[in-house]
């Protein structure tokens, strides 16, 4: 998949995408099956819009933002700060549905299967490196002042 969901290192992550797959120059059409305590690793959806149904199952989400405009992937690589959004522990469940959007907020998360789950989603513009539109990976760091980072 173009997520390149592979780089988690997590076998326990299945992504499908339908026989004809559905990608177009406006959106992507795909589905993600999780093991129970499986995850996706905290990632960004750069200049997109994701809409998320919850097919089956439930999960933690953790949603961030950046602390400011200069925390944001395109400024360095060095140590940038977000705010959280949604905190651990945040459940979602069978039939919910997500929608994030990069002007308004949560466009970094992470997901944490607590049971068998599937989730659709429909990403849209889809991700294009070429077009700036790239998954990106973070890990937490703890800096030492108690809040989200």
């Amino acid at each position: 998949g173009a997520l390149g969901m592979g780089s988690s290192g997590d076998t326990n992550i299945t992504y499908l995408e339908p026989n004809e797959p559905i990608v177009t120059n406006n959106f992507t059409v795909g589905i993600f099956c999780l093991a129970p305590g499986a995850t996706i690793p905290l990632h960004d959806h750069p200049g997109m819009t994701v809409v998320s149904r919850l097919i089956t199952g439930r999960m933690q989400v953790r949603s961030f933002d950046w602390a400011s405009p200069d925390d944001s992937p395109a400024s360095s690589y060095a140590p940038r700060r977000a705010l959280e959004v949604k905190p651990a522990g945040t459940e979602v469940r069978e039939g919910d549905i997500m929608m994030l959007h990069a002007d308004e907020g949560g466009n970094l998360h992470e997901f944490t299967a607590l049971e068998y789950t599937c989730i659709l989603d429909v990403l849209a513009p889809p991700y294009s490196p070429s077009g700036g539109r790239e998954c990106t990976y973070y890990s937490m760091a703890d800096d030492g002042g108690g809040g989200g980072g």
